[in-house]
């Protein structure tokens, strides 16, 4: 049995609740630009540090199909993997995801890991400096 699993870069700005969501994953899926967003690119090697692609001559992975990297359309991937695989590496998937502005969703089960909401040094700056020029 096997399992997809989806990530995409937090600046795509898509949920899995957005009502053009399946639309989008489709036409990222049929997509011939194969040009990877550098957060995505980063994300696949790190995943395949840990889990390398399937070797021409088999041995055991976590991967349905490879090589991974041929499954990123721009600013969205979609990761093949074993059921087993899945249940293994999903923490350690999110968590790298994460690492690198990337939000994931599982459609077998409709968990939804969002990229994590990261503050601007800029705009805290602008915001603390404003509160520190208020007179109270």
């Amino acid at each position: 049995m096997s399992a997809d699993f989806y990530c995409w870069a937090a600046s795509a700005g898509m949920t899995p609740s957005d009502p053009n969501f399946d639309e989008w994953v489709d036409a990222k899926t049929e997509s011939t630009d194969k040009k990877a967003a550098p957060s995505l690119e980063a994300f696949a090697d790190a995943l395949l540090k840990r889990y390398p692609d399937l070797a021409p001559q088999g041995g055991a992975t976590i991967w349905t199909f490879s090589p991974i990297k041929s499954t990123i359309s721009d600013d969205f991937m979609s990761l093949h993997l074993t059921w087993d695989g899945l249940q293994e590496a999903l923490a350690f998937i999110v968590e790298t995801a994460h690492r690198h502005d990337i939000g994931c969703y599982d459609p077998q089960t409709g968990d939804y890991y969002p990229a994590p909401v990261r503050s601007s040094p800029s705009l805290i700056s602008r915001l603390f400096k404003g509160l520190s020029g208020r007179s109270n």
